[in-house]
């Protein structure tokens, strides 16, 4: 009975350990010049086979399929790869199973997927906390943003406002990844890493769960591993911090045979360590700025006024809102018409081009008159002269509020 159970516990892990894996390969070949191609062109091929074989024919799903770039990793087809890998680490739990002729040697491959997953959940959290800064995964409220209705918000929209409100916070946020996953690096600070890691990613866990962040599968993952990562450590902390008494965290020892291993392991470790977290936050900063200069003639033009010359407009113009080279046009039945303007010329001239700036839909010139702005568009032979009010982000109670270390009563609107 003894045996019995001590088999399927053996092969239990060795399932587990199967999944980790295949969850998180091919990682980190997408930090390496092109390991991502290479990687794709055979175990993505591999692994995209399977799952669409899971899809169609166990599931009997009609059409799934994930072309990406959409920037969730909750999708139908992301779902069916969780399925598809847990089967093909259940039969290739039996296959090793199989060929090997003893069960004791099972454990020594979770100890090797534990280090694999320190890894991945280190240069994840980096990678998390590097897009905290410069405006990158939380930039702070943009016009159209402050001039859309608040009930409008998405859960996701109204979670990443907030928090793309203060600076300071972000930085917050940035710091406790960065420093978890950097911890998480090295075997001498691997539990105290282990620890801030299980905060941090079971926070990151709860936000996208509570406002239906589309990261819920990877943000679990991270937070399972990191339990995974701590594991090991556990009873020993219990003993030292719970029970009071004295105790010693002893930690994985290397497992080397040869000088070859060693080098092979120095090179990988360097490259992990160093190269990809700096390679991390100078694309990073490299990044900001991307989307243009400021425009001096940014701002939410609320139309007052209105003529237009050549063919009638059934739904008039309410606002224009104008953000670097990006014009976000709201007509007064509430339908909204993003497009982009071209480079600003003299006196308040620009082109307008489509979302995607393949189609060029005329002209635009703003000019002042005193509190008043003149807004002039020209699309062919239509002519539509608009008289506005402007609103630049300094003037919304927002943004004027700032912070305050004396409140005689709470401002809360």
């Amino acid at each position: 009975m003894n045996n019995v159970s001590s088999s399927f516990g053996s092969y239990s892990l060795l399932v587990f350990s199967l999944y980790i894996f295949l969850f998180i390969f091919p990682f980190p070949a997408q930090h390496i010049p092109f390991g991502q191609e290479l990687t794709n062109a055979s175990y993505g091929w591999l692994i995209k086979s399977f799952s669409d074989w899971v899809a169609y024919s166990l599931l009997r799903l009609d059409e799934v399929n994930y072309e990406g770039g959409y920037g969730s990793g909750d999708t139908t087809y992301d779902y069916v790869q969780l399925l598809a890998k847990s089967l093909l680490s259940l039969v290739g739990a039996m296959g090793l199973l199989a060929l090997s002729k003893r069960i004791s040697w099972l454990g020594n491959p979770f100890a090797l997927v534990r280090v694999y997953a320190r890894y991945f959940v280190g240069i994840t959290l980096i990678v998390y906390g590097v897009a905290k800064f410069w405006g990158g995964q939380f930039p702070a409220a943009s016009l159209g943003s402050l001039e859309q209705v608040h009930g409008d918000f998405s859960p996701m929209g109204l979670a990443w406002r907030f928090f793309g409100y203060s600076d300071l916070y972000k930085v917050f946020m940035g710091v406790s990844e960065i420093a978890a996953g950097a911890l998480l690096l090295f075997r001498r600070t691997v539990v105290i890493g282990a620890l801030l890691s299980v905060a941090v990613t079971f926070n990151i866990f709860m936000v996208n769960m509570s406002f239906d962040v589309p990261v819920k599968i990877l943000s679990g993952h991270l937070l399972l591993f990191s339990i995974v990562i701590l594991w090991p450590y556990l009873r020993q902390l219990v003993v030292i911090l719970v029970c009071r008494r004295e105790g010693q965290i002893k930690y994985e020892p290397r497992r080397f045979t040869s000088k070859r291993q060693k080098w092979v392991y120095r090179a990988a470790k360097y490259y992990l360590v160093f190269i990809i977290p700096f390679s991390l936050f100078v694309g990073q900063y490299l990044r900001q700025g991307r989307d243009g200069p400021d425009n001096p003639w940014d701002g939410a033009y609320r139309v007052t006024g209105f003529e237009v010359t050549g063919e009638s407009i059934e739904d008039p113009v309410e606002m224009l809102v104008l953000e670097k080279n990006s014009l976000l046009v709201r007509h007064v039945s509430g339908s909204m018409l993003y497009l982009t303007t071209g480079e600003l010329g003299d006196d308040g001239f620009m082109l307008v081009n489509g979302y995607d700036q393949d189609e060029e839909l005329g002209s635009l010139r703003i000019t002042q008159d005193g509190g008043l702005h003149h807004i002039r568009w020209e699309a062919g032979e239509s002519q539509l002269s608009m008289t506005a009010t402007r609103k630049i982000k300094s003037d919304y109670f927002l943004n004027k509020r700032g912070f305050n270390w004396i409140n005689e009563y709470p401002v809360n609107r």
